[in-house]
């Protein structure tokens, strides 16, 4: 038995210069890289790595999750301080009503002389609280139109109300009373660039405002206020894009503008008390200096950022030198599991696993990571796309290698999601952060990589021609889900937390170590907006989709009650923006009962030949998804 060697304190702190310039990158946060790298140091000393030779790799894949719990933890902690958060129960004085409601009118008067079609895109996305998404539905034009034209639109309210209102000093400052400004702690500089942008996010969302009504819709003005003044920080789509507003106020990189004059400021804010003006503006001189201090703070650690950046260069090239065994030839290393026929192929043999789990790795931290920064308000990380696409592209080059070898009914990567692809690429990424399968772990695994390769082959066997091909693509998935999770159950909790990702196991298009990616292009979310509106379409969906006259499904409504009846458990009322995708678990339980619909549609007397042969051909369904609905104010009267 190998005794595991405690590294050095030497030898740990040699590599910590790049430890933290690789979390202080995956964080975004001095304060929380150096508790990563400390944890790093940590997991070094309790539990080393099996080879001193591979510290290097070892603490790169330990900061790479732990830097990935630190995403989960603080996504986790701002939805807890989102839920008990409430506005202050203070009620506006009448000289605030009287600023806030001329405001107001300011705001939808200058909204109303916008030139088609960005009045009616703001009017809809701030007044209507429409997504981009149905606005561009309703317009039928691309989402990054409508966020065009709301940029644009933006751009015009701010020239038109500074020169309306005498400049921009000027009625920033009347803002301020109606806008929450954020609350700056004494943490750090990139803390209170979040705590800002949060802030501004909540006020967007939250604050009440009175309402004004234009062509008999209820206008919400606050949302705009806070577009026009503040920093706009709109919801998005998991692949979204934040359209970052004027930022009047300066909630720009966590520090103000210079203040407006007493003078310009209370002609515009004349109904204010005299003492709580003078209150107000000593108070943001203050936050102002106190800001300037923390700027101060930003410029050094962007300083010692850019110095650790090129000490990490220098690092990387001496551990690639002094720790790193010499680089075999793409193919020589072994593959990390090799069961049944598949595993002579050459694509197979010949594949770069570890290549392939780096990539793997790099695009599951960067969707962990959008996905918190989603749920705080804030942008896709620097270079997402261009990431993501340079990463794909390592894997894409194995599909080109093993592509009609593979057997698969799936339309598109059900070579990248058999077994003996995703088995291998899991164990390269286990064997890259020092927790490879163990000699009782490997036998097992590659038992259920035999069982799944004689499972399939008997499916293909009971097949014939009346068999739907939606059926074989999921038996195959479900097949293929079955065997992956016997997979990792055979893993320790440590080596789980290597290779799956609690925040997007199973998601769609995302999950790039999961079955699920062999659903892409031909099973989608189908949002309703409750099972009855569901249950209603059934026969238009089914007619429009397979050219099938209406009038021939009469008859099907046992077949579409006992469709409901199947899907019932993944009816569960989610948001708008989560009915957009599905899970995997989802997907299969609608598969089976689109399955047994359609069986029933093609047995129905009526329907002819022409279009029993496009139901079996097709190789797709739906998931339907209920979208969560608003609860109206007065839903309690």
């Amino acid at each position: 038995m190998t005794v595991r060697q405690t590294p050095k304190p030497e030898e740990l702190l040699r590599h910590a210069g790049w430890m933290k310039a690789m979390a202080l990158g995956l964080v975004g946060d001095s304060a929380r890289a150096d508790d990563v790298v400390q944890g790093a140091f940590t997991a070094a000393i309790e539990s080393p790595p099996r080879s001193q030779s591979a510290l290097g790799g070892w603490l790169r894949s330990v900061v790479r999750n732990l830097s990935r719990q630190t995403h989960r933890q603080e996504a986790r902690r701002r939805k807890r301080e989102s839920a008990v958060a409430r506005p202050e129960a203070q009620s506006p004085s009448a000289e605030e009503l009287l600023a806030r409601t001329e405001l107001q009118r300011v705001i939808v008067d200058a909204v109303l002389s916008l030139d088609e079609p960005y009045r009616s895109t703001v009017i809809l996305r701030f007044f209507e609280d429409r997504t981009p998404h149905e606005i561009a539905k309703r317009d039928r034009v691309p989402v990054k139109t409508v966020w065009t034209r709301l940029s644009r639109a933006l751009d015009q309210l701010r020239n038109r109300l500074d020169n309306s209102q005498g400049g921009r000093a000027e009625w920033r400052a009347l803002l301020i009373p109606l806008i929450a400004a954020p609350v700056l702690t004494a943490g750090s500089a990139a803390a209170a660039t979040t705590t800002a942008q949060h802030t501004a996010g909540t006020a967007a969302s939250s604050a009440s405002a009175t309402s004004t009504t234009t062509a008999g819709s209820a206008v919400t003005t606050q949302a705009l206020l806070t577009a026009t003044g503040g920093t706009l920080i709109m919801s998005k789509t998991i692949m979204g894009v934040a359209l970052i507003g004027i930022g009047a106020v300066g909630l720009i990189m966590g520090r103000y503008t210079a203040p407006s004059t007493p003078t310009a400021a209370s002609q515009d804010v004349a109904q204010v008390d005299a003492t709580a003006y003078g209150e107000l503006t000593a108070e943001r001189d203050k936050l102002g200096s106190e800001l300037g201090v923390k700027q101060a703070k930003i410029d050094e650690l962007l300083q010692q950022r850019a110095e650790l950046v090129a000490e990490n260069e220098s690092l990387r090239k001496e551990l690639a030198a002094a720790t790193t065994v010499p680089q075999e030839p793409d193919g020589a290393r072994p593959i990390p599991v090799a069961f049944g026929k598949y595993a002579e192929l050459e694509g197979v043999k010949n594949a770069n696993w570890h290549e392939m789990a780096e990539a793997a790795e790099i695009m599951l931290d960067l969707f962990v990571e959008l996905i918190a920064r989603d749920a705080a308000g804030e942008d896709p990380p620097a270079g997402f796309a261009q990431t993501i696409t340079k990463e794909n592209a390592k894997l894409i080059k194995y599909i080109g290698g093993v592509a009609t070898e593979l057997p698969t009914q799936a339309a598109v990567n059900g070579e990248y999601t058999h077994p003996v692809t995703l088995t291998n690429l899991l164990g390269a990424m286990l064997e890259r952060a020092d927790l490879e399968l163990d000699d009782t772990q490997l036998p097992r695994v590659i038992a259920h990589g035999e069982a799944f390769e004689a499972e399939y082959d008997r499916l293909q066997e009971g097949y014939d021609e009346f068999t739907l091909q939606q059926q074989r693509v999921l038996d195959e998935v479900q097949l293929k889900h079955h065997t992956m999770t016997q997979v990792t159950n055979e893993m320790t909790d440590a080596q789980r937390d290597v290779v799956i990702a609690d925040e997007l196991h199973g998601l769609q298009q995302v999950d790039v170590t999961s079955p699920v990616l062999m659903l892409m292009m031909t099973v989608n979310a189908y949002p309703q907006d409750s099972p009855e509106e569901l249950r209603g379409s059934l026969s238009t969906v089914i007619s429009q989709g397979y050219n099938i006259p209406v009038e021939k499904l009469a008859g099907l409504a046992p077949a579409f009650d006992q469709y409901m009846v199947a899907v019932e458990s993944i009816l569960t009322p989610v948001s708008a923006e989560e009915a957009q995708h599905y899970h995997l678990e989802e997907a299969i339980v609608a598969g089976q009962a689109y399955a047994e619909m359609m069986n029933a549609v093609i047995a129905h007397p009526g329907i002819d030949s022409a279009a029993q042969a496009r139901i079996r051909d097709n190789p797709g369904w739906f998931v339907p998804r209920i979208r969560q609905q608003a609860v109206s104010d007065d839903a309690g009267n």
